[in-house]
């Protein structure tokens, strides 16, 4: 026991607890804004995806370099930009669509210009007779800035198996 009656850890404990809760104000004052490239570059990555689903042509081909290369889960070749928009415009026409898109534990890697993301994801899709299917894994993905967009050269989907 202390000279006040407390017992020696309960004691530090209380000085802990006090010392970090006269701490929060300084930490919060000193934490950095939420970074604006970072919420940008998550959506762009995200509007990548629902254009993929959406047999949006157009938007791939604004997003997608010439030189794009996808490895999608699973087996089955790399795919160029042509291939990937042609995957993309025959996986709409078939009558599918998304009908639920999820993304966690992104993690962002930057060097200069290029930005890596790294993540969980989950999508599920439907197809013209109303059945569903729901796919996971993780997806490894390369984003460049050029002038004032992003645009997508490459990504790497695994099972996460």
């Amino acid at each position: 026991m202390t000279p006040s009656g407390t017992p020696p850890g309960i004691q530090h404990t209380r000085r802990s607890a006090m010392a970090g809760l006269l701490a929060l104000p300084l930490a919060a004052r000193s934490a950095e804004p939420p970074d604006r490239s970072n919420h940008e570059l998550l959506s762009v990555r995200e509007s990548v995806w629902r254009a993929w689903f959406g047999g949006d042509g157009k938007t791939l081909l604004a997003i997608l370099p010439a030189d794009f290369v996808g490895i999608s889960a699973g087996e089955g070749p790399f795919r160029n930009r042509s291939e990937t928009i042609t995957e993309s415009e025959g996986f709409a026409a078939a009558g599918n669509k998304l009908t639920d898109l999820r993304f966690s534990d992104n993690r962002i890697q930057k060097i200069g210009d290029v930005s890596v993301i790294y993540c969980g994801f989950s999508f599920t899709i439907q197809d013209k007779a109303g059945a569903t299917s729901t796919v996971s894994g993780r997806a490894t993905e390369v984003f460049v800035r050029s002038g004032k967009r992003w645009l997508h050269p490459g990504w790497h989907l695994d099972s996460g198996r």
